[in-house]
């Protein structure tokens, strides 16, 4: 690789240089005995630099007791560490006068942001209490000279192929790839001929590249990135929101801290840095307003949290839902059906001498029978419950508003489609092409508190789990019930004959009420029901509503809970209901909600599974809008402000 643009920078006659007052004190606190007074002497030889050393200590950025008049004084107060820090500092800015005046470089903005640089560094350094904060800010100060150097030896010509990645992650690419040489080999060649502290040299030439940085310099050169960062937020261009993110990593891996334990530091970083411009003697750029990314970035990391729950609750193998989701959605559906009065059952499934097709056909064919498995069930029992992977070839199913016999006859039709036809194994390595299963099924069902066996969730899994045992005893590949007091389990309740809708038949809009529909709230308020059985999704809709000034939000978890809050009076502006809910679907909802209010609601109907079916269903009962939950989840905040706002569009139905 060629050396010789390399050595053009180095070579230039025209390079900054440190002032001798400055190359003077970097002599004197390399001896460990220096005395403050020879040091006080060096630094009031030069009455500018004292002046405005003794001004900046003094100011609000130090934060002293009582005003100090003489460097002596400041060296007892502050100590040498930030006396030197200064001394650099100021000299820095002082060598650097007139860089860039030959060329489209804007010194101003490079202060601005290195100022921005430093103070971060020094404010997160005494948060963080990992490095010294002076020599933190010192080094952020100087982390950059390499880019001055290159605009003095080569000007205009630097400056047109950097360009846009001035200060950004790439520089170095851009300039490896156009010069043969970086800012940060520069800037630590330079750093090395005046002689500066190791660890500045170690920010100057790791600051792009912090993981390669020796251990002895790690938290220095780790600070100075994260003062990039916080300045790449305040002073940054559109990408303020990537940078907050990548701030938020680096604080999150490198000191275990979540940005909200770090996000008060924006505004003190903000107003010290300029503070600190002015005593520099360099105007910097207003500081962006943190506050909305700071609340953007909240709402993504709850966003981000409740995703990862849902994520974590989904069979990696089968897609349907776990174990873990199972104990949280029966005991939501079982408090439903107490609520309500209503009847539910729990079955479960298990495969028919499962351990066989591992031992003899592998795990491959094993995982194979296991998706086909789940994939026979949740197609047989589609809307009318949730399935669920229990744990190993072992399902459950949970049914609302099924008695015994309901259920049982569901557990029937699940047995036969799986017996029907053999699991096709000719796309698997193993020795045959197909494989012939068969479930076992245990039914329990009853009337939450109507019966001693059926009062608790916990007595209904373990009467299913006890019945299919029985089944497995009784020959497998058949459906057993467990004996819940069956005279004490009425019937579901029918929905009223108004609502009844034939299974065969569209489902149409149904008609505004004879009586006039009360108004939606005209008091500014905007009042929004949520009709979700996942508690997670429920509670991330809460969260992220409420966020939003004159929100009241109000919760169901199907039609019968939306009924009894329009008999009390209710009155929304806005639903959001899901498809799938535990007691019926979403359409149930908009019939519900137009019956009382005609069109005076806008209702948005959400699902994981967005098909023409169910589109067309959920529109011809009223719906004003239908969107998947992949597209809710990729822009949440945008259907967020649209749902509070009021303009979602009623002409493009589905987002």
């Amino acid at each position: 690789m060629s050396t010789e643009m390399r050595d053009r920078v180095l070579s230039c006659p025209n390079l900054p240089s440190l002032p001798s007052v400055a190359v003077r004190i970097l002599e004197l606190t390399k001896d460990n005995d220096v005395s403050l007074k020879d040091i006080a002497k060096v630094v009031e030889q030069d009455q500018a630099l004292t002046g405005k050393i003794l001004k900046t200590v003094n100011s609000s950025f130090y934060g002293l007791a009582q005003p100090c008049g003489t460097v002596d004084r400041a060296l007892n107060y502050l100590g040498l560490s930030t006396v030197k820090s200064l001394v650099l500092g100021f000299s820095l800015v002082e060598s650097t006068k007139g860089v860039g005046d030959d060329s489209e470089f804007s010194m101003q903005q490079y202060w601005s942001r290195t100022i921005y640089t430093a103070t971060a560094a020094r404010l997160l350094a005494l948060k963080f209490r990992r490095t010294d904060p002076d020599e933190a800010f010192t080094a952020a100060l100087f982390q950059d000279i390499g880019v001055l150097a290159a605009v003095t030896a080569i000007q205009d010509e630097y400056v047109e192929v950097v360009g846009d990645s001035l200060f950004k992650p790439n520089l170095p690419v851009v300039e490896q790839e156009n010069f043969a040489f970086t800012h940060t080999d520069i800037g630590s060649a330079l750093a090395e001929k005046w002689r500066l502290p190791q660890a500045y040299i170690d920010v100057i030439r790791y600051h792009h590249d912090s993981e390669k940085a020796p251990a002895s310099a790690q938290q220095v050169v780790r600070t100075a990135v994260l003062g990039s960062g916080a300045a790449d937020v305040l002073t940054g261009d559109g990408s303020k929101k990537s940078a907050l993110r990548k701030f938020e990593s680096r604080v999150s891996e490198w000191y275990g801290l979540s940005l909200k334990e770090t996000e008060a530091q924006f505004e003190e970083i903000a107003k010290a840095a300029k503070e600190i411009g002015k005593l520099f003697e360099q105007p910097i750029e207003p500081a962006a307003s943190v506050g909305s990314l700071l609340s953007a970035a909240q709402e993504r990391s709850i966003e981000m949290q409740i995703q990862s729950e849902q994520e974590s609750m989904r069979d990696g193998l089968t897609g349907v839902s776990n174990r873990k989701h199972f104990d949280a959605r029966a005991a939501a559906m079982f408090a439903e059906a107490r609520e309500n009065g209503t009847s539910i059952a729990v079955l479960f499934c298990d495969g028919d001498r499962f351990k066989s097709v591992n031992d003899t056909l592998g795990h491959q064919a094993g995982d194979a029978v296991l998706v086909e498995m789940a994939k026979r069930i949740s197609s047989t029992v589609g809307d009318a419950g949730g399935v669920f992977r229990y744990g190993g070839e072992e399902f459950a199913i949970i049914l609302p508003d099924h008695d015994t016999t309901q259920a049982a006859q569901v557990a029937e039709q699940i047995r036969a489609a799986m017996e029907a036809e053999p699991v096709n194994l000719s796309k698997v390595d193993c020795q045959v092409d197909e494989h012939n299963q068969t479930l076992s099924f245990g039914v329990a069902a009853g009337v939450p508190d109507s019966c001693d066996a059926a009062s608790s969730i916990t007595a209904l899994v373990k009467a299913a789990d006890d019945a299919v045992y029985r089944a497995k005893e009784n020959g497998r590949n058949r459906v057993e019930c467990a004996d819940l007091n069956p005279a004490a389990q009425p019937a579901p309740a029918q929905a009223p004959a108004a609502e009844a809708v034939p299974a065969a038949a569209p489902v149409t809009a149904a008609k505004p009420a004879a009586n006039p529909a009360p108004k939606p709230s005209t008091d500014g308020t905007t009042n929004i029901l949520v009709v979700e059985d996942d508690p997670l999704s429920s509670t991330l809709w809460r969260t992220m509503l409420l966020k939003r000034a004159g929100v009241e939000v109000s919760q169901a978890t199907g039609r019968r809970g939306v009924e009894k809050l329009i008999k009390s009076g209710y009155v929304p502006n806005v639903v959001i209901t899901d498809y799938n809910l535990g007691s019926g679907t979403g359409v149930d909802v908009i019939l519900a909600i137009r019956k009382s209010f005609g069109d005076a609601v806008t209702i948005l109907l959400i699902s994981a599974l967005l098909d023409e079916d169910r589109v067309e269903s959920s529109l011809a009962a009223g719906a004003d809008r239908c969107v998947s939950k992949v597209e809710l989840c990729k822009k949440f905040k945008f259907w967020v402000d649209q749902i509070v706002s009021g303009n979602i569009d009623r002409r493009a139905k589905v987002g």
